[in-house]
């Protein structure tokens, strides 16, 4: 009986690299044929969607090592995340041509190279030091980083003549290492939070703190009568309104202050329920506490992305906040009646 459970945990560890190397296969089968009807291979696009396939393999199999520690994941989980690190080198490389400087003049350029230098970083750790499980974390990380692009303005854009400077290499650089570092870091405090048994009430307390301090920043926008002012979005060329340099353009979302509100008494119930168990040493909140619902911001953003306002009803969006936003609407109307 025991030597048929040995035999079962490759199969199991099998089972799992090929599902993975099929879905692989599958999405990179399906954009090979877009390249054939485009006729475009190595273009930037391309680059990114194959690293992203590899490194949403590598993270699912380096998952599947953290929930079951069988080592076949590692090796595979190794060879995906060098292929997306080939893949997201040659992305910076073909940017780096494009733009005829290094890819640091952008948010979206930024993106490229920190999901990149995550991606070495996190090769660096497992061979050198065997943190094997560091990509559990770091992987997710270069997922989400390698999407956000996708929604970030990605035109070449000249350097303004303040950031032409050698100096801008070597800082962005090192910041770049630095903001890499700082998540591989991070990676590394969650794995040994979870060896050393950490408590999950005093992790769902922590993370209850620190969201509640995000959601009090958004509420110092509560408008009255419930909206929340933010600023406004121009969805097609993907910025922000501006209505004279450097001056935002607010806009009042009616209602959706109370949602935020509503967010904010949620994600505060697990502290709340941390610190009163702790006064009254009563247990029992505690259970209460990891059964605590707590609503992330998922809702609230989709219905801001929902919200494709035309600019009527952004005028109407500013007329029912403050008069602030009220001076910014005429202000808007003086321009666009100038000839």
């Amino acid at each position: 009986m025991a030597r048929a459970n040995v035999e079962q945990h490759p199969a199991t560890g099998n089972t799992l690299i090929v599902m993975v190397g099929l879905g692989m296969a599958f999405l990179l089968f399906i954009a090979f044929l877009n390249v054939i009807k485009s006729g475009s291979l190595l273009s930037e696009a391309n680059l990114l969607y194959a690293a992203l396939v590899f490194y949403a393999g590598a993270g699912a199999l380096y998952l599947g090592f953290g929930v079951t520690g069988t080592d076949s994941y590692i090796k595979f989980a190794s060879l995906m995340t060098w292929a997306g690190l080939l893949a997201n080198t040659g992305a910076v490389a073909h940017r780096w041509y494009e733009a005829g400087h290094p890819p640091f003049a952008s948010i979206y350029e930024m993106l490229l190279s920190f999901v990149w230098t995550l991606a070495a970083l996190t090769l660096i750790a497992e061979k050198r030091y065997g943190v094997k499980v560091i990509g559990t974390v770091t992987m997710p990380v270069a997922i989400v980083g390698v999407i956000l692009m996708q929604l970030l303005p990605s035109e070449v854009r000249p350097l303004v003549p303040a950031l032409q400077s050698t100096w801008l290499h070597v800082h962005v650089t090192l910041a770049m290492l630095a903001y890499a570092a700082c998540a591989l870091s991070f990676a590394l405090a969650m794995m040994f939070l979870i060896q050393d048994k950490m408590k999950t009430e005093v992790f769902l307390a922590a993370t209850s703190a620190f969201t509640v301090g995000i959601y009090a920043a958004v509420l110092t926008r509560f408008e009255k009568w419930g909206g929340l002012s933010v600023v406004a979005w121009d969805a097609e060329n993907k910025a922000e309104v501006f209505v004279s340099r450097g001056v935002r353009l607010f806009v009042t979302i009616p209602d959706l202050g109370w949602l935020m509100l509503l967010v904010f008494a949620a994600v505060l119930a697990p502290l709340v329920l941390y610190i009163l168990s702790r006064v009254k040493k009563n247990e029992g909140l505690l259970a209460v506490a990891d059964r605590a619902v707590v609503i992330r911001d998922g809702k609230t953003v989709a219905e801001l992305d929902g919200a494709r306002m035309s600019e009527a009803s952004i005028m109407d969006a500013i007329a029912y906040g403050s008069g602030e936003e009220s001076v910014l609407a005429e202000a808007v109307d003086a321009k666009e009646g100038q000839p």
